[in-house]
């Protein structure tokens, strides 16, 4: 690298004073005078280099690309989804089934309301604890069988 050596007495006081409020903009805290205007001229340089990818054509292929992976990922994080969805309702109408039958040999009254809402509150409380719903398996491995 070629050192040159250029004077600051040379630069105006406005000038400085613009130099260091695009400095502080960028989050740079210059150590000294030479190293702000070193991080403002490369700046400066990187951000003409970028007008090199202000070309419409090139802006529009990465863009087609972005879009096409987006689409991907979109179609199958949706089938994912889908198939969570499904598999977590047909869980849902066994539950639902067991619980029935269940209720139909209890009778049904202030007790087994209290019971229902034991379980959802043991159910929301395993989701927070764990991150994830309570199952059958679980369960008996807490009852110990």
């Amino acid at each position: 690298m070629i050192e040159v050596s250029v004077s600051l007495k040379y630069i105006g006081e406005e000038l400085y004073k613009q130099l260091e409020y695009i400095a502080t903009t960028k989050n740079y805290n210059a150590r000294s005078k030479k190293a702000l205007i070193e991080f403002v001229l490369q700046d400066y340089v990187n951000m003409n280099q970028l007008k090199e990818l202000e070309n419409p054509y090139a802006l529009e292929f990465v863009k087609s690309v972005i879009d096409a992976r987006c689409q991907s990922m979109e179609k199958n994080i949706g089938g994912r989804l889908t198939n969570l969805v499904a598999e977590n309702a047909i869980q849902l109408g066994i539950t639902n089934q067991i619980v029935y039958e269940s209720l139909n040999r209890l009778t049904f009254n202030d007790e087994t309301k209290s019971l229902l809402g034991d379980y959802r509150k043991n159910a929301v409380e395993q989701l927070r604890v764990n991150k994830k719903p309570l199952n059958y398996l679980d369960l008996l491995k807490e009852d110990g069988k």
